[in-house]
This record gives structure tokens, C-alpha cells and sequence, in this order.
């Protein structure tokens, strides 16, 4: 790891046994939220190093050691060897005790001289402000106030936009204005009855309190004699699941977050933890001729011990009904009551349609454009052979809508391809919840029309209020109308139901960079960019929150990482920019002109404002207009852009977008 990597969060190492990883991370956000940049493994362990190598050299570079100490910690070899090596180094100890198990002879002697803090009626925030105010007094240098620490001075802006000097006023301005419009377009949303009421949000967080009635569906494993059948494995694991998010009281969490554990051998108590639920689903497929030969059994996450088996073998045409008897055999042993016909599926009429369909949800997964043309083609193809197959003309739809998202097909082509798609789901099934969520994002990201989007959201979580799509609709349609505070909670809503999603990771991070919490912003992205390293604009994001913290040269590493990406080389502008590299930011903006200029106008204004360099901004935001650059769903907020707040002309200019001023 190198010293530029360490110099983003090295005044604290934070120690945790991993069934504490939610009070670790509580603690950190704290810490970051009052100017102590933080350590935390797996967080901030760089990928590509050794995990061992990456925890020394951050104890190493660390000014002060935080340990979470409860009886798990105690019975954790590796705390103990990092309380160990922090206090071979000479770190001042802090210990956040959250029980009363005694301390080992081991512990007793490391600590001895630690500084206690006790979870105490106060409750972690109370004792998370004693760890703030302990740190900061111990910090040799007593940090000076910057535009990150809460309570900082607040620096004069210039004509010219410097992000340095500027930002403190400016958020300041920003977040009261957001805190104004909240009132004026509220967003009425409430967790499903079975969601977790204090849901892990990222991987190794532990909800406190798992229902019972709680399940994941992990990928499914292929038995079959030749290994090439992965592809239906996966396509059977994802309709049981489907089947048991429609039971009634049961909490099943999302496909995008338990098939991230596909092809990881983790211990299932771990995985069962990480994804906050009572209960795993984990089976194999054997597949031969037109024979399927499926076992699927239920475990008890807190022991690993099964709680139900079977096996079933049935022919092609019987999958689907197979599919169902697993669901219906799963919830029976979880003492779930579902009515007779709850489960029921349709015939499969055309098998070959059926697997053309599963070879094209494989290859959606890849989530790159080769996989997203090649998963086209085979929705094509199962479409033709069955024009009324739900499933594929689901993914089909929403593979247009993602082409277009993410640049890889003309707006015009991508998105109105998805509206075609979503009216032909509607068609088939007005209930469609496919078909209302794709209309949703439509309407945003595409249409602009907030209200009409609003209420297909509303539709969508009305159908489907424990499928993550809806919450997350309404999330990003808060998000760019500047009304933070419902934004957050329904993105917050769709992690509960999706806690490894990366989508759901990327946006609550900018969310909270809209509203200056620009750690939180660097938590959540880098969270994103760990679950899925696929996300080509994750290190610009990460490069963003960086240079809004402060951290140039960080900033810097990051960019250069995303360069390939046509967004990273905006975040290079800026970045070039603030560091008083005047030359390269010009001719990085040149580049990235000349390569972009057709279909990112948006990231190009954004240049331009960061640099304070109003008139050409305003050009390059009316050429997104006109060319519905789906990138100025972002702008509302956005710090880059508060040298334009003032100007007639940026402020007729979000009117005429219908975003509140």
C-alpha cells in the first residue's frame, strides 16, 4: 500500500471481531464525520495486496489504535495480534466496551493502559463522541479546522471557483437549500412490514435483530457430467427465489446480493451475518438430455445445521412447476402458511425459450457492454420462439434501459426501446412490477417528468414493496430533485432488502455527497467499487470524494485508476485544477472533449463549473439538454456546479427542467 493510499484515512486504526463490524462501522462514521480519517479492513484494504500486509502497514502508519471490545473481540486470535502490534508501535489505545465479559490475562495486559470508553445508557452515539473528543485531543497536531470538520470556519468564496476555499460556505448554502425543498415534493414511503428495522448495509455489517422469517437464495452449483450448465444453475436458483419474495411474511433478500458469494467458499454462518438473515438456500443442479435432477436444502445460519432437504428430478417441461414445488417445500419448513395457488407457475410451453432465456440473464450478469449485446440477443431469440415469455421480455426491457444508462447505446435507441419493452409488460400484465419500475426510471432518467415517474415508483412499491427496484426509484428521483432527506431514506430502504447491491451502494453515496458528507460519500463508493470492480465510473466517484475531502494526491491515484472510463477524466480536470496544474487540466479538458463531446456534454459542463468557468458550463449544460444526457438527473446538488447558484441563466435553466432552484 502506498503512503498516498494510507494518507486518505490514517489518523485511526479500527480493530473488530466480525460480529461487531455494524458498531465498527458506526464509529466510523463518527470519526469521519468530525475530520478523523479512519482505517477499517475490509473497507480499505487495497485489492491486489496481501490482507495481512495491508492491517501492518495501517497499524503502522496509524496515529491512534480504536478497538471494539466485547467478548467476541476476546475470543478473536487476529484482534489480539493487532492490539499486539499496535502496541509494539507505541499507538494510543482507545477500547469501546460494549459488554462485561472479563479480559484474558493477554488482554489485561495490553490494555493497562489503553483509554476505556463504555457503551453505557448513553447508548454508541454518546460514546462515539467521547471517542471523537478523546482522539482529537490526543492528535498531536490538533488538527486544524478544514471544510470537513463540523463546527470549521467558514472561508470566503472567490470570483473564481476554487473548491479549497469555497466549499464550506457553499455546502452550508446548498444544504439548507435541499433542507427547504424537502417540504415542497415529500415522497411518502414506509418499510415493508417484514424489512429489518436496522438492516446491514454493507458486507460483514450484522443486523442486531434478524427475523426468524428471514432467507437468501445462494447460486446453486452445476453437477452435470460436462460443468457447462452454470448458466441453468444460476437461472433455477433466481426463479426459487422469485417465488419465495412472493410468500407473505417472509423476507428474502435480493439476487444482486447473494449471488455475490457464487463460486466463494466463506463459511455459511459468515455468509448467513453479512446478509442479515436467519436462513440459507444453497442446492445443485444436474442436468442431462431433457432430465434435471435438482437438490436444494434450507440451513440454519446461526449453527450451519439443515433444517429441510429434498431432491427432485423432472423433466424440462416440468422445471418451472419443480421450481415451484421448492418454494412451496421451503416455506412449509419455515412454518410459513401460503395459499394454495400463491406459488403457482405456468406451463413452460417452448423449453428452448425457456433456456435461450436463462444464457441471456448470464450473460446480462456481466453487467460490461459484450455481455449486455450478447444477453440482447438471446431474449431476442427467446421472444421469437415465445412472444408472450414474461421473463425475457423483463430483462430484455431493462437491458435496452441499461445500454442507454451507461453510454453504450444511443439514448434514443436505449431508452425508448425500454419504453417499448415496459408498455409490452404492461400489456401483458397491467400488474406488471417490472414493467411500472423500468416505466419510473424512464421518466427520470430519460423523460425528465418527476411527477409521472414519482407515481410509477409509487406503483411499483405498492406491488412489490419487498423488491428493492421501487425504494430505489424513489431514492434517485429525490436524489435529483434535491430532496435528500426522503432520497436517503428510500435508498436506505432498498439496501435492507438488497445489501450488496453496488447501484444501491453507488447512489447513498451520492446522496450524502450532495449533502457534504463527503466521508460517508467515500465509505459508500468505495463499497461499491470492492462488491463490483466491473463499475467503470466507481474510482471517478471515489477520485470525487477524495478531492472534495481534500486529499489531491489520493484524488489523483484514483482518477488515473478510472481514466479509461470517459467520466474518470473529468474527475482529472478537476482534480489538475485544484492542485494548480493549470496546463494538464486544459489539456485533459481538451482530451476528453474530443472524445466525449457526443454523448457526456453533462460531465463536460461539470468541468468547466468546477473551474469557475461559468458561460462555457452553461453551453455544454444546454447541449445535454438537447441531446437528454441522462447525466443531469445529477446535478441537483451537485458541488461542482454552486459557482453557477447565483446566475439568471442556470436558474432559468433548472426551471426549464423542472428541478426546484
Amino acid at each position: 500500500m502506498t503512503d498516498a493510499l494510507l494518507a486518505v484515512a490514517r489518523e485511526a486504526f479500527i480493530s473488530y471481531a466480525s460480529p461487531d463490524s455494524a458498531t465498527a462501522m458506526a464509529l466510523v462514521d463518527s470519526l469521519e464525520q468530525n475530520g478523523v480519517g479512519c482505517w477499517i479492513a475490509p473497507r480499505d484494504v487495497v485489492p491486489g495486496t496481501l490482507y495481512a500486509d495491508g492491517i501492518v502497514r495501517a497499524i503502522n502508519a496509524a496515529n491512534v489504535f480504536v478497538v471494539v471490545l466485547s467478548a467476541q473481540a476476546l475470543a478473536s486470535a487476529r484482534v489480539g495480534k493487532e492490539i499486539e502490534r499496535a502496541s509494539s508501535k507505541g499507538r494510543p489505545i482507545f477500547a469501546v466496551r460494549t459488554d462485561t465479559a472479563p479480559l484474558s490475562p493477554a488482554f489485561e495486559y495490553f490494555l493497562s493502559e489503553s483509554q476505556w470508553i463504555e457503551v453505557g445508557p448513553g447508548g454508541l452515539d454518546a460514546a462515539a463522541a467521547k471517542l471523537v473528543a478523546a482522539i482529537q485531543e490526543r492528535s498531536p497536531s490538533k488538527r486544524a479546522p478544514d471544510a470537513n470538520l463540523k463546527g470549521a470556519p467558514k472561508p470566503s468564496r472567490t470570483s473564481r471557483w476554487r473548491f479549497g476555499s469555497a466549499v464550506a460556505a457553499a455546502l452550508v448554502i446548498a444544504v439548507a437549500i435541499a433542507w427547504l425543498l424537502t417540504a415542497r415534493f415529500p415522497v411518502a414511503t414506509s418499510p415493508p412490514a417484514d424489512a429489518p428495522t436496522n438492516p446491514p448495509i454493507a458486507r460483514g455489517a450484522v443486523s442486531p435483530a434478524v427475523s426468524a422469517k428471514s432467507i437468501a437464495v445462494l447460486p446453486f452449483a452445476d453437477m452435470s457430467e460436462n460443468q457447462d450448465q452454470e448458466y441453468f444453475a444460476d437461472g433455477v436458483a433466481e426463479e426459487i427465489l422469485d417465488r419465495l419474495a412472493n410468500v407473505p411474511g417472509l423476507h428474502v433478500i435480493g439476487r444482486t446480493s447473494s449471488f455475490q458469494f457464487k463460486g466463494k467458499n466463506e463459511d455459511l454462518r459468515a455468509i448467513g451475518a453479512t446478509l442479515g438473515v436467519a436462513h440459507l438456500v444453497e442446492g445443485s443442479v444436474r442436468r442431462s438430455g431433457d432430465r434435471v435432477r435438482v437438490t436444494a436444502q434450507l440451513i440454519r445460519a446461526a449453527d450451519g445445521a439443515h433444517a429441510w432437504s429434498n431432491t427432485y428430478e423432472r423433466t424440462i417441461v416440468d422445471v418451472l412447476k419443480m421450481q415451484e414445488e421448492i418454494a412451496t417445500g421451503i416455506a412449509r419448513a419455515l412454518q410459513i402458511t401460503i395459499e394454495e395457488r400463491a406459488l403457482s407457475a405456468a406451463d413452460l410451453r417452448n423449453p428452448e425459450a425457456y433456456d435461450l432465456s436463462l444464457r441471456g440473464l448470464h450473460a446480462f450478469d456481466r453487467y460490461d457492454e459484450a455481455g449486455f449485446e450478447a444477453a440482447a440477443n438471446y431474449f431476442d431469440q427467446a421472444l421469437e420462439l415465445e412472444p408472450s415469455f414474461t421473463r425475457a421480455a423483463e430483462y430484455r426491457a431493462w437491458t435496452y434501459f441499461l445500454q442507454a444508462d451507461w453510454g453504450y447505446v444511443r439514448p434514443e435507441i436505449g431508452f425508448e426501446g425500454a419504453r417499448q419493452g415496459a408498455e409490452r409488460l404492461l400489456a401483458l400484465d397491467p400488474n406488471s412490477t417490472m414493467g411500472h419500475g423500468l416505466l419510473a426510471r424512464i421518466y427520470t432518467d430519460y423523460d425528465w417528468q418527476w411527477e409521472a415517474a414519482r407515481r410509477e415508483a409509487a406503483t411499483t412499491v405498492n406491488l412489490a414493496p419487498r423488491w428493492y427496484g421501487g425504494h430505489f426509484a424513489l431514492g434517485v428521483i429525490g436524489r435529483a430533485l434535491g430532496q435528500f432527506d426522503d432520497a436517503e431514506r428510500s435508498m436506505k430502504l432498498a439496501l435492507s432488502l438488497d445489501p450488496l447491491n453496488p447501484d444501491i451502494h453507488t447512489e447513498l453515496g451520492n446522496i450524502y455527497f450532495r449533502t457534504g458528507r463527503f466521508g460517508k460519500a467515500l465509505e459508500q463508493h468505495r463499497r461499491a467499487l470492492k462488491i463490483s470492480p466491473y463499475i467503470g465510473f466507481g474510482h471517478h466517484q471515489v477520485a470525487d470524494d477524495l478531492l472534495a475531502l481534500g486529499h489531491h494526491e489520493a484524488a489523483l491515484a484514483e482518477a488515473q485508476l478510472g481514466a479509461d472510463a470517459a467520466t474518470g477524466l473529468s474527475s482529472l480536470v478537476a482534480i489538475y485544477h485544484a492542485m494548480g496544474r493549470h496546463a494538464e487540466s486544459d489539456r485533459t479538458l481538451n482530451q476528453y472533449i474530443n472524445a466525449r463531446a457526443g454523448d457526456d456534454a453533462y460531465s463536460i459542463a461539470s468541468a468547466y463549473a468546477y473551474r469557475g468557468e461559468v458561460d462555457e458550463a452553461l453551453v455544454w449544460l444546454d447541449r445535454a439538454y438537447e441531446e437528454r444526457d441522462f447525466g443531469l438527473t445529477f446535478l441537483s446538488g451537485h458541488p461542482w456546479f454552486l459557482s453557477l447558484k447565483d446566475d439568471p441563466r442556470f436558474r432559468a435553466f433548472l426551471r426549464k427542467m423542472n428541478i426546484p432552484e
